[in-house]
């Protein structure tokens, strides 16, 4: 795993769920990536309409939150698959090893690994046996404190969330923005923790 002082800086990009039905995704994200370049970085997908359908199904049977969480988690696999086919120049990283391999300086030289985009599944940081990142099991957590998470733990120096909204509050009043549904309500806490949180409306 990236330690401090590594070779490459990371940046982690969350892609939200609710963008996987952009017709345009691919043009719109790849130029964003070719105005924003970055040697490093990890996208996260969220989990949209899949996700939001386990919450519309929990509010009538009222699953258990433990339930209710790792099966959400485990639909952010399909999620980054299915973002993957939408977005099929980038990479799919699925096991640590290959991710390791991204992230060290001999990625950057080798032939078969020029990107430094690749979209990276949720499950090689939080699992419920072995993963090396722990978040409440709530509704309160979602794909944005997944980041969030993410980041403390590999020390990125940027997160940015691409959405399908418009966020003109300054990153300072992240409370207001959980308050509005924008982030969830546990994300303004993590965030303090951060180099550099951006929110981008990727549908503009």
């Amino acid at each position: 795993m990236h330690k401090q002082g590594s070779p490459r800086p990371i940046r982690i990009v969350k892609l939200g769920g609710s963008l996987l039905n952009t017709p345009d995704l691919r043009s719109r994200f790849d130029r964003w990536c070719a105005a924003n370049p970055h040697p490093c970085t990890l996208v996260l997908v969220g989990g949209g309409s899949l996700v939001d359908a386990v919450r519309q199904l929990d509010a009538v049977h009222q699953f258990s939150a433990t339930f209710s969480h790792w099966l959400c988690i485990s639909l952010l696999e399909q999620t980054a698959r299915l973002a993957h086919q939408l977005l099929p120049n980038r990479l799919l990283i699925e096991t640590r090893e290959d991710l390791d391999f991204f992230l060290s300086s001999r990625c950057a030289t080798d032939r078969r690994s020029q990107q430094s985009v690749a979209i990276v599944q949720v499950g090689l940081f939080i699992h419920p046996t072995q993963g090396e990142i722990q978040l409440p099991e709530s509704w309160d957590i979602t794909s944005d404190s997944i980041a969030a998470a993410c980041c403390q733990r590999m020390n990125a120096e940027k997160l940015v969330l691409l959405k399908s909204v418009t966020v003109t509050r300054p990153m300072d009043r992240l409370d207001e923005l959980a308050q509005q549904g924008i982030v969830d309500p546990y994300f303004p806490d993590l965030a303090k923790s951060l180099h550099q949180v951006e929110i981008v409306n990727l549908r503009e």
